[in-house]
């Protein structure tokens, strides 16, 4: 395995995916400049921005940029929001305008396996078609469009949902933040737990250290490279709220709200993950309850 030390750039810093990669980054020896829109403390070099707007950075040559920066949410969220597809757009063209400031060829970036909702195979390649149904999935492969023409060495990550300890809800309204949280803080706070939609839609979930983990042996690529990441949790709503109620300790009654089913697009299958696992790979959180206490 390659051992080069490099400084990295690590975009959306603050956020829970770069706070579980960084601490990882630095194990190794690497040197990491966050940039991030909250603050955050764990960075070698932090910078406290709005990637919307450009930024001129201090004169640094990075070897990597780890792009996680991203207007993201919950299912509400990511149909109803028509500007998130402009919003990403100027966050990539900062990055972008960065990498180019600083001479970093290779960017890592984190888009969604939601670009596959309209039914175009699964494949670890570039995308085949861009016309997807939701505006959060029309900004991913948008933005994957977007950094492929410009950047010369890419990785593509298409996660199912990350999950983790440490994910926080973002968003005040029910439906608008990760499933995960959204449901545990309504079963710390609401006397009945309102399910949106019929309990049968299915998810897949992947821990963030064991996707972080598969980032970390692969950072060393040249090129071009697309990978479809999913783990063996896959579960309906239902089975994934009494989970959630078991590991809380919590008994209470669950009221489904049937009409949020119009908003089921995507509907995940299970597919091939031989590519990945060919180079590294390897799924160690098995279950909900064990992925939430890690």
């Amino acid at each position: 395995m390659i051992t080069e030390k490099m400084h990295i750039l690590v975009t959306g810093s603050a956020g829970f995916v770069g706070s579980d990669i960084i601490p990882k980054l630095q194990a190794l020896g690497h040197i990491i400049t966050g940039i991030d829109i909250a603050e955050e403390n764990q960075s070698d070099k932090f910078y406290l921005h709005d990637l919307t707007k450009p930024i001129n950075i201090d004169n640094v040559k990075y070897d990597l940029c780890i792009h996680l920066a991203s207007a993201v949410g919950g299912i509400l969220f990511n149909i109803k929001q028509e500007n998130i597809i402009s919003f990403n757009e100027k966050i990539n063209n900062t990055v972008i305008d960065i990498c180019k400031q600083t001479m970093c060829s290779k960017i890592i970036f984190f888009s969604s396996i939601n670009v596959y909702e309209t039914g175009q195979p699964y494949q670890h390649a570039a995308l085949q078609e861009i016309n997807q149904k939701s505006f959060y999935a029309l900004s991913k492969a948008k933005s994957e469009q977007q950094i492929e023409r410009k950047i010369e060495n890419i990785m593509i990550i298409r996660p199912t949902n990350i999950f983790g300890k440490n994910q926080i809800r973002k968003h005040n309204s029910y439906g608008e933040s990760h499933v995960i949280p959204d449901l545990l803080k309504k079963i710390e706070t609401e006397a009945c737990l309102e399910v949106f939609g019929d309990g049968t839609q299915i998810r897949n979930f992947v821990h963030v250290s064991d996707l972080n983990e598969f980032i970390i042996k692969n950072m060393y690529f040249t090129g071009k490279q697309y990978f479809n990441i999913r783990s063996n949790i896959t579960i309906n709503i239902t089975e994934l709220t009494c989970e959630l109620l078991k590991y809380t300790q919590s008994n209470k009654e669950i009221k489904y709200k049937r009409e949020y089913m119009k908003y089921e697009i995507f509907k995940i299958s299970e597919f091939d993950m031989t590519f990945p696992v060919k180079l590294g790979w390897v799924q160690k959180i098995k279950n909900i309850a064990q992925g939430l206490a890690i």
